[in-house]
């Protein structure tokens, strides 16, 4: 039995059998493991390359403690169908990886009700955030995001460079101090006349407006290749040049199959309707928006972490003392 399935099935039996939160496990790269409690406590024992398995159910944010090693940070998904067996992964407030020291981290398959910090090289996939940030002083070159649903991408008093958003449903900002980075197959979902001179050579492509019907006035150097806008107009561009192929006047009832309002929701459908003109309309020659490009968005947002489908626990152990315990693990 490989050994991610065999410390699933530890520490799904110690939350069945306790009752209680079930540990975060620190796995290094020579099969030792470490249990701890806390996120604090993972970030202080961590080594670089160490993987940081969370369990289902709620955890504190971090206080005042970063990682500061390069670590893969893997939870059991957000969405709520797919986590119906065991629960999903749930922080209550923030998580970071400190500039310098944990630069190249990755996060997966989590939900944040705070702030992700974020450095250099790191990777963000199949998770939802309130916020994925640069704080000031940080550097934010060469980072990635992939099938994420996230309110916030921005940096202060920092920038984010020569970065990737691909497959990922943005609510809020998302060109705040952002310069040179690649947004392919995502939805914005804000309304307002968003000044979109704040991202500042950028590339839009295959990507999805439905709710911007004004830009503003502000000039943009960004380009913009197969999208979908709402606005019967293109941003005001310094360069003609930088945009084509682009649809234009197509409103979000036009576009998906159930989608309203400027929030997520996990029971709406993001998926283009029939006849809408984005089917195989990307850059790629295929569908515009998450669900298109060459990894499109998977809606149970599982990380590729064994998971547990299902578990039987009997009530009562044998006259021997044995507990029967079964676990259907499936490895995504």
């Amino acid at each position: 039995m490989r050994p991610g399935i065999i410390m699933l099935c530890c520490i799904v039996l110690s939350l069945s059998l306790h009752a209680q939160q079930a540990p975060i496990a620190i796995v290094s790269t020579n099969g030792a493991t470490k249990l701890v409690n806390t996120l604090d406590e993972a970030a202080q024992q961590a080594h670089d390359n160490d993987i940081i398995y969370l369990p289902a159910g709620n955890l504190a944010g971090q206080s005042i403690v970063h990682f500061t090693k390069r670590v893969s940070v893997i939870g059991v998904g957000h969405h709520p169908d797919s986590a119906s067996v065991g629960g999903r992964t749930y922080i209550t407030g923030n998580i970071g990886f400190y500039n310098p020291g944990a630069e190249g981290s990755t996060l997966d398959g989590v939900y944040v009700t705070g702030f992700v910090y974020l450095s250099s090289n790191c990777r963000v996939v199949r998770t939802n955030a309130q916020s994925l940030f640069v704080s000031s002083g940080w550097t934010g070159d060469n980072i990635t995001i992939e099938e994420c649903i996230v309110k916030d991408f921005y940096a202060n008093q920092a920038a984010i460079t020569n970065s990737r958003v691909r497959n990922s449903v943005i609510t809020n900002v998302f060109t705040a101090n952002v310069n040179t980075t690649v947004f392919e197959n995502c939805i914005f979902l804000s309304s307002g006349a968003y000044p979109i001179e704040q991202a500042n050579q950028c590339t839009f492509k295959n990507c999805i407006f439905p709710r911007i019907t004004d830009w503003g006035t502000g000039q943009s150097n960004s380009f913009f290749y197969n999208n979908i806008m709402a606005s019967s107009q293109l941003p005001i561009l310094n360069n003609a040049g930088n945009a084509a192929r682009n649809i234009l006047g197509q409103t979000a009832s036009e576009t998906f199959v159930a989608q309203a309002g400027g929030d997520f929701s996990y029971v709406q459908n993001y998926r283009l309707k029939a006849g809408s003109s984005g089917i195989n309309a990307g850059t790629d020659g295929k569908d515009i928006g998450i669900y298109g490009g060459t990894s499109p968005y998977k809606d149970g947002a599982v990380p590729p972490n064994p998971s547990v489908r299902s578990r039987e626990i009997e009530a009562e152990t044998t006259p021997a003392g044995t507990l029967k315990v079964k676990f259907n693990v499936r490895v995504n």
